[in-house]
């Protein structure tokens, strides 16, 4: 675990709803509709460790991800920064 990140848990995690990944999708240039196309339940498989961390507005939330058609290669690592009382991503990143 990094420092200051704790375990990310389903009771700790930043409230994300789908209006706050359609805004962030749209505004972002990175990002295009064959990426956002998946299983509904491809995530439950796919993310692996979660860590968090806050820091006055900002939450900051790392884990790993699993490629969908790669379940057994290594995952990649991702992480995510929102504004949790704007209700907004400040930055969405893979980071390998």
């Amino acid at each position: 675990m990094d420092e200051g990140y704790e375990k990310g848990l389903s009771d700790n995690l930043p409230k994300i709803d789908g209006l706050m990944v359609d805004l962030y999708f749209a505004k972002n240039s990175e990002f295009f509709a064959a990426e956002i196309l998946a299983r509904d339940n491809y995530g439950d498989d796919a993310v692996g460790y979660v860590q968090i961390r806050r820091t006055d507005n900002t939450c900051t939330v790392k884990c790993r991800i699993t490629p969908e058609h790669l379940l057994r290669t290594k995952p990649y690592h991702c992480s995510l920064v929102c504004d949790e009382n704007e209700e907004k991503f400040l930055d969405v990143t893979c980071d390998d």
